[in-house]
């Protein structure tokens, strides 16, 4: 079973199928070791594998930019990602996360450890 579907590679038409609840396609772009990359659609492309459906439509997004596959993907993943917090605080802009709809915990404050008196115990 394939689904064809009217698209546009532009950027912003496909972050509007999307959010649409379109199911029968997944985003990838080409790999360097060949074939594809899923972009967006992992899980659906998995239930549709599941399900039996041998033939997925893709649409390829080789013509966007590093930032426009960093943005679709936190857009993809806001409502149901499951996010490594500690690698978006690391390695990712908080403001443009912040901008695409998600936003990190703020860090808690370490709790600084008392000095003691080495003599009674005492808290310094």
């Amino acid at each position: 079973m394939e689904y064809k579907l009217p698209f546009s590679s532009d950027f912003r038409i496909a972050l509007a199928f999307v959010f649409s609840n379109i199911v029968a396609f997944v985003f990838c772009y080409t790999s360097d070791m060949g074939g594809y990359t899923i972009l967006g659609g992992t899980q659906r492309y998995r239930a549709l594998c599941d399900i039996g459906v041998a033939e997925v439509t893709i649409e390829l997004a080789d013509d966007w930019t590093p930032q426009q596959r960093d943005e679709f993907l936190i857009k993809d993943n806001t409502h149901y990602g499951k996010w490594d917090m500690d690698t978006l605080a690391n390695e990712w802009d908080a403001v443009e996360l912040a901008e695409w709809g998600l936003h990190l915990p703020e860090p808690q404050e370490e709790k600084q450890e008392k000095e003691s008196c080495p003599t009674c115990g005492k808290s310094v």
